[in-house]
């Protein structure tokens, strides 16, 4: 014989029952977990429906981009235009004044020294 108490078969029944209400609680919470992540679940259609929307305005964004890419090529070339314009309407005028004094002095210094 063993030194061991026999376990009885009410004791063994009590286990059971205990063993049989714990895995029910776990899978009761288990199935409240699984409730709640499926009420954030999104259907298969509604998915594509919004990853095609998605790609739709990325394609638009894209296009938007490119747009705007151009226009500002087109404003920096008129910028430098401009700029040009600017300078050279302020250089020439003033080319054209000392241009102007440089001749005008030589006609005079050159008729007074002359015979």
């Amino acid at each position: 014989m063993s030194t061991e108490d026999p376990v009885t078969l009410g004791e063994v029944s009590r286990n059971v029952s205990s063993l049989r209400q714990e895995v029910k609680e776990g899978l009761g919470a288990m199935s409240g977990r699984l409730d709640r992540a499926f009420d954030r679940a999104v259907s298969s259609d509604i998915y594509a429906a919004n990853q095609s929307q998605v790609e739709y305005r990325l394609n638009d964004l894209s296009k938007e981009i490119t747009e705007l890419k151009t226009l500002k090529v087109k404003e920096d070339e008129q910028r430098t235009s401009l700029r040009r314009l600017v300078i050279f309407s302020f250089v020439i005028p003033v080319f054209m004044a000392i241009t102007n004094m440089v001749f005008t002095f030589y006609i005079f210094i050159g008729k007074g020294t002359g015979p």
